[in-house]
């Protein structure tokens, strides 16, 4: 999936060194670190599962979904991002939630051929970079559809 119109509002989150920007359209809320529910056999990058609110979601780590050899260290003021992907809730584990950020669709790069599927563009400002992610393309991108494959909360 590479850029169409992406003039919109971004949730600015970080990962180790790195800022990602989530459309703010894919994401529900931001909450505070909760206890999950494990899952026996479980896949890597999956989690655990959060009860919201009577409602069960499925966890993912982000770092460990783009870096399969990193997880994010977590303590109780880790935030846990409440999104939409494909018509399902789930949760993504980041380092840190930075700030909002508009963009208009000029102030991105187009990502090289050599980048990952779901880095749909690029954001460059003041010796920061950025990529912007599609959550839809990082979740089915091969090496992650293979890790949540037995996990469908």
């Amino acid at each position: 999936m590479k850029m169409t119109n992406y003039d919109k509002d971004y949730l600015v989150v970080l990962l180790q060194q790195q800022r990602l920007l989530l459309p703010i359209d894919v994401v529900n809320m931001v909450i505070s670190y909760a206890a999950l529910q494990t899952v026996p056999d479980k896949e890597l990058a999956f989690s655990g599962v959060l009860n919201f609110h009577g409602k069960a979601i499925g966890v993912y780590d982000l770092e460990n979904l783009i870096n399969t050899r990193m997880t994010t260290d977590i303590t109780i003021d880790t935030p846990i991002i409440l999104a939409n992907v494909d018509g399902k809730e789930i949760g993504l584990i980041v380092q840190g939630v930075e700030d909002m950020q508009y963009l208009k669709a000029e102030q991105l790069q187009t990502p090289g051929d050599d980048m990952m599927p779901y880095v749909v563009g690029i954001y460059e400002d003041d010796n920061k970079t950025a990529w912007v992610l599609c959550l839809e393309s990082l979740l089915n991108y091969p090496q992650n559809s293979q890790k949540k494959g037995g996990s469908n909360v």
